[in-house]
């Protein structure tokens, strides 16, 4: 099978590490991929196949695959300018987010519902849209009925390395005697950091570690300051190198309000890490049969005893690496992506 895939750049972002892992998939499985990307920019994802730079003008020989697979806003707008009106060549596209509340709390509401609404007129011109949940596919169905839909989770395969000797005497000088709770997110509201910043004064023999950057950095520093945790509490800032750290976490943290499949969380799932989670759709639907502790995000006030659920729990690593091989191994996926091709 020739499949042709097309990203907005090259740059790390979810649906492009989405993309990438996928071409992996494929290509070890003997089909034959091209990438194709929007943008000039750093290479920070790694693609096991050739890559070509495209404009919003380019055309492509569409004739020549028996796939193209789209992920993203502007690569939907490029197949709806350039795609035949008769081709053989099945269109599919991947919707990485819940795209009426994502586009609202980017742009506002005004401009996310009128992007949300250019957004759902750019799939019409697909002949299969895939959502990376159960969930997210009754989400869509009631949006464009008429259209084709199935659901792909995410796949992860982290490899661990060693942490730089600065990073790590960082962290073991923060992390000392205490249990470490880890977050790996952009520091955004949505992302919850501040509940876990309120839930702190909770349990004392604890320590939160941010991994990651963003606009919320600087209320959530103003709000450790106020709750008197300011000195438990690491912002560590963005690291490439994330997956590294999971290792030194006594738990990892979710405290999300929206999530698609998020990748962060299967790295810790993979990892068999302990887990505490907020129990939105698409969480409790990927590990509600797993040792996921899952918090009531509409009652922050849930979140500490859950914390002290999941420290508790005992033998977790076995159970999370078979929930892990169940949904969401390269196996699985790669196996659910070419039947979802196959029925195009």
């Amino acid at each position: 099978m020739n499949i042709a895939v097309i990203v907005p750049s090259r740059k790390k972002a979810g649906p492009v590490i989405v993309a990438a892992d996928q071409i992996k998939l494929l290509s070890e499985r003997g089909h034959s991929c091209k990438l194709f990307y929007l943008d000039d920019g750093p290479d920070e994802v790694q693609f096991v196949c050739p890559a070509e730079k495209i404009s919003l003008r380019t055309s492509v020989d569409f004739s020549a695959y028996d796939v193209v697979h789209c992920h993203g806003l502007r690569p939907c707008f490029y197949i709806t300018r350039h795609k035949p009106l008769c081709c053989k060549t099945a269109f599919v596209t991947t919707l990485h987010s819940y795209i009426f509340r994502d586009f609202c709390c980017t742009y506002g509401k005004l401009k996310g519902i009128a992007g949300a609404l250019v957004y759902l007129c750019l799939l019409l011109r697909f002949d299969k849209i895939i959502t990376l949940s159960r969930d997210a596919l009754r989400y869509y169905k009631r949006l464009l009925f008429f259209k084709r839909f199935d659901f792909l989770y995410n796949t992860v395969d982290p490899v661990l390395n060693k942490l730089p000797e600065e990073q790590y005497q960082k962290l073991m000088n923060f992390k000392q005697e205490a249990v470490l709770l880890g977050i790996n997110a952009v520091l955004s509201r949505g992302k919850g950091q501040q509940l876990v910043l309120s839930a702190l004064p909770e349990l004392p023999g604890c320590k939160l570690f941010l991994l990651g950057s963003g606009p919320n950095e600087a209320s959530l520093r103003a709000l450790a300051e106020k709750l008197g945790v300011a000195d438990r509490v690491c912002f560590a800032g963005f690291r490439k190198n994330a997956v590294d750290y999971l290792p030194y976490y006594d738990l990892f943290i979710l405290p999300t309000y929206s999530e698609g499949c998020p990748l962060a969380l299967l790295e810790a799932a993979a990892s068999g890490k302990k887990i505490v989670c907020s129990n939105i759709p698409v969480l409790v639907e990927m590990f509600k049969e797993s040792p996921v502790v899952f918090f009531d995000i509409n009652h922050p006030e849930t979140l500490a005893p859950a914390i002290q659920k999941a420290l508790a729990e005992e033998e977790v690593r076995e159970k999370m690496n078979c929930c892990f091989e169940e949904k969401f191994s390269k196996e699985a996926v790669a196996e659910k992506l070419l039947q979802i091709y196959e029925s195009c």
